[in-house]
């Protein structure tokens, strides 16, 4: 079984939050930096206006996502709905942010903990 590279494989752990046994092999002595991160959804959000890619304006979205918004700033957006009454939100986010380093430290602090399916993001 060939073994993706690491850049795919840092936007499939962000996108499905989980990788198989055999991909986390290359995380455990070389761990996921914020660089890395940084650049992976840039990259995506350069060829999309939305992070993750999944996310569209008109369905319903549960979690934390990025929107590159027309001035070039960005905006984190999250909605949580009540797990027994989905006509309820629990948490809702709307925040706009100039910096980009500091807009993927409160994403990955808030949707993941700086951990990903067990994958430790080093800050």
């Amino acid at each position: 079984m060939e073994i993706p590279n690491r850049e795919i494989l840092i936007l499939r752990l962000l996108t499905t939050f989980h990788l198989n046994n055999v991909e986390r092999i290359l995380f455990i002595d070389n761990p996921i930096t914020l660089q890395e991160i940084e650049i992976c959804i840039q990259e995506e959000l350069n060829k999309n206006l939305t992070f993750p890619l999944s996310v569209n304006d008109s369905e319903s979205f549960e979690g934390y996502y990025i929107k590159k918004l027309d001035n070039g700033n960005f905006e984190l957006i999250c909605q949580r709905n009540h797990p027994l009454n989905p006509f309820k939100t629990i948490e809702k986010l709307n925040k706009k942010y100039t910096n980009f380093k500091k807009l993927i430290i409160d994403y990955l602090d808030k949707e993941f903990n700086f951990n990903i399916d067990g994958i430790i993001v080093k800050k």
